[in-house]
């Protein structure tokens, strides 16, 4: 079975402490380093981090879809490969400890799109898999 063959739906409000979020393996131990701090998201081959809101402006909606299932609002600012050797996906913020676990096993990578609302300082991530 591959993710696409998964039916996810998920949302979650997330603190998002020094301004990302992050998608990715839950085994992940590299994080993406930010080279200008300007860029909406980085990346590498197993996460995404991608740049929001404060946390002093309050939580960040974070949705996660199937791929052909409602569609997403906002910008995209990410579509690729993500390496996901546990099948679980992790999104939110680990430091906040404010994370949402989703078991795509046994996929052990997926096709990812970010996208975000609004543009700059976004306080909505929507996340599609694939």
């Amino acid at each position: 079975m591959s993710a696409s063959d998964r039916e996810v739906d998920t949302e979650v409000d997330v603190l998002p402490l020094y301004g990302q979020i992050e998608i990715g393996d839950r085994d992940a131990v590299e994080v993406p380093q930010w080279e200008t701090g300007d860029e909406p998201a980085i990346a590498n081959e197993g996460m995404i981090c991608v740049a929001t809101r404060s946390d002093a402006d309050g939580k960040v909606r974070v949705i996660v879809l199937s791929v052909g299932g409602r569609s997403p609002e906002g910008s995209e600012v990410f579509a690729g490969e993500l390496s996901l050797p546990s099948g679980v996906l992790v999104v939110g913020n680990s430091i906040a400890a404010q994370t949402e676990e989703i078991d795509l096993s046994p996929a052990r990578s997926v096709v990812i799109r970010v996208f975000v609302e609004p543009r700059d300082l976004p306080s909505q991530v929507t996340v599609v898999v694939a």
